[in-house]
């Protein structure tokens, strides 16, 4: 009985959360429509059971977490500029262990220009922060983080056909093991791009591409082989591809970006190189009903717990349409993880390696543009030389309301 009451406590508790939102976002019309802008109130509600809710492999712990986003997005699209505002909070609430419980902040600011009307001049400014919680597999525990991003791109038309562009990211990650508040290393990312393009037609482009990427751990001051290993992971990488994007065939639409990189790390006098790619494709197998969708990633990122990886991912999904209201994706995944600084066993030995895969159904029925469920059911698995992998299935409900 105390169990039962208190699930019932917890959502009384964000319904009222989310009733003090709508109110205060429904007041907010009238200001937002003296500016010629639309605003859209959004709310995500999701029930989802979470087999192993840290990753762990040794420790698996189920629970169930209730989490609901209120929300509110912004578009104003009149004049030449177009600006995007989406903000929310994303409360959470687990059954079991109560100290995950979370509340956290997001929010997104776009800029882009030109709106409407012919221009040599693309500009894009975007800015965004999220409080997220999440498993973390390379610890086996969840972490709640702090992520901070401000992105700009600018594009010029020399001729019709093509043209230059650059781009810029500035990103900052702090994160923190919960529910304990260990602290990880920050993570500091600055990148610089280049590209060239070329309009083949109106539905294709081709590009060739330079990233050069500054990544800075900074380890935990009290720890001093924290900060010896964040010094010695951090550095520099370079890449450089061609790319393809747009109507590709008549069936297959999407972008290609493939090439290769190089990394300096401050810990070794030699170069690291590896392949990169950025690709997604969607094919049309029957238009409007039937499509098969393709993802491949292959990068290389600094992470919280003092070390550069290499990663490979990529992902197939099956989706099809039933009927106008009701459709239903499957998908499989699998990803290759390769550490430069952990070890799998101890010291000398080779560094860890993570092979991971998965397989996920849902559906989605939409009972108007107004309100839509949602099921999705997922489950996970790692081998990894480094110990015992880890299984983790999700089976999720949930619903999404626009007012």
């Amino acid at each position: 009985m105390p169990k039962q009451k208190h699930i019932l406590t917890s959502i009384f508790r964000q319904s009222v959360i989310l009733l003090v939102f709508l109110q205060i976002v429904g007041q907010m019309y009238a200001l937002f429509s003296l500016i010629d802008g639309r605003v859209d109130v959004t709310t995500k509600i999701k029930e989802q059971y979470d087999s192993n809710i840290g990753s762990s492999p040794t420790d698996p712990i189920s629970d169930r977490i209730l989490t609901i986003r209120p929300g509110a997005k912004y578009l104003r699209d009149a004049g030449r500029m177009v600006l995007n505002v989406d903000v929310g909070m994303e409360v959470g609430r687990f059954d079991e262990d109560q100290r995950l419980n979370y509340e956290n902040p997001q929010g997104t600011v776009g800029l882009s220009y030109p709106n409407q009307g012919e221009s040599k001049w693309q500009i894009s400014l975007n800015s965004n922060y999220t409080e997220a919680s999440s498993p973390n597999p390379i610890i086996g525990e969840r972490i709640s983080s702090e992520t901070f991003t401000t992105l700009g791109n600018l594009r010029y038309s020399i001729l019709p056909i093509y043209g230059i562009g650059i781009n810029f990211v500035r990103s900052t990650i702090q994160s923190n093991i919960s529910p304990s508040g260990s602290r990880l290393s920050d993570l500091d990312q600055d990148t610089m791009g280049a590209l060239f393009f070329y309009k083949y037609s109106d539905m294709l482009e081709f590009t060739l591409n330079y990233r050069f990427r500054d990544n800075q751990i900074i380890g935990n001051p009290v720890d001093v082989f924290s900060l010896g290993d964040a010094a010695k992971m951090s550095g520099q990488d370079e890449t450089f591809s061609v790319g393809a994007s747009g109507q590709l065939t008549s069936l297959l639409t999407g972008g290609i970006d493939f090439g290769g990189q190089r990394r300096r790390l401050n810990g070794s006098d030699e170069d690291l190189y590896g392949l990169f790619t950025s690709t997604n494709l969607t094919w049309q197998i029957r238009p409007d009903i039937t499509s098969l969708a393709l993802s491949v990633s292959a990068d290389t990122t600094p992470t919280p717990t003092n070390d550069s990886i290499k990663s490979l991912t990529s992902s197939l999904n099956l989706n099809h349409t039933f009927s106008p209201f009701f459709s239903g994706t499957a998908g499989i995944s699998y990803g290759d993880t390769d550490f430069t600084n952990t070890p799998s066993s101890g010291p000398d030995s080779v560094a860890r390696q993570d092979t991971t895969c998965g397989a996920s159904l849902g559906f989605t029925y939409n009972f108007n543009e107004y309100f839509t469920s949602e099921f999705l059911g997922a489950h996970t698995w790692t081998n990894t030389n480094s110990g015992s992998g880890y299984k983790r299935t999700l089976i999720e409900l949930g619903v999404n309301l626009k007012l």
